[in-house]
């Protein structure tokens, strides 16, 4: 329902077509929490979009297992009582800008941006003291390493914790997929390395939890 600049979770579709019913679906989540696995994931392409995500977390968080999930935050608002009522320990909001324009024009999705706020206030109206825990992760790239800064600052002041990550290319069989070839505009090249690393430390090395390496 999105379509991210640097992402290939599309081009998985068509690697990985099969569909998977939800009496093995749950079979896995029943062998997953009988292996001893206290934590799984969620992440998609978009986990909303799938009719197996709330079978697979009320099965899960009924067998004790931490469950956390990874969404752009189009549905966020939509489902945000189901989430709290099923005890999702985790909810990561994918943001790299902190302007909703810039944000919506790299996803594809006129309103995305403010729906994904509107998401995240929903919940912190909705959870029960902290649970679940909101955060946000930031794709750390050229277009938007200059304001980095003002957009992690915007961030704290809606979640409990704010996430950057480099961004990559170049995974197989990932949401990562993708050619550097394909995704250049956001990539940073060899020679910019020096630049890239004064401009990382002044912006992110003051903040609590980060640090100069990933």
């Amino acid at each position: 329902n999105a379509f991210c600049g640097f992402c290939g979770t599309h081009s998985l579709k068509k690697i990985f077509p099969e569909k998977m019913s939800i009496e093995r679906a749950l079979e896995i989540a029943d062998e997953i929490s009988d292996a001893g696995t206290w934590a799984v994931g969620f992440t998609g392409g978009e986990v909303f979009l799938s009719p197996l995500l709330f079978p697979l977390v009320e099965r899960l968080k009924s067998r004790g297992v931490v469950v956390y999930i990874v969404t752009n935050g189009i549905g966020l608002a939509k489902y945000a009582q189901r989430l709290v009522e099923l005890e999702v320990d985790v909810i990561q909001v994918s943001l790299d800008f902190a302007d909703a324009e810039l944000h919506d024009r790299n996803r594809k999705v006129e309103g995305l941006y403010e729906g994904a706020l509107a998401g995240l206030r929903e919940i912190k109206r909705l959870r029960k003291k902290r649970n679940p825990i909101i955060k946000t992760n930031t794709v750390v790239m050229k277009e938007n390493i200059d304001d980095i800064d003002i957009i992690l600052s915007k961030l704290e002041s809606l979640v409990d914790y704010v996430y950057a990550q480099p961004i990559s290319y170049g995974m197989k069989n990932s949401p990562h997929n993708r050619g550097r070839e394909r995704i250049y505009k956001y990539v940073f090249e060899k020679n910019e390395e020096a630049s890239i690393r004064e401009t990382y430390n002044a912006q992110l090395l003051h903040r609590a939890g980060f640090s100069g390496r990933y």
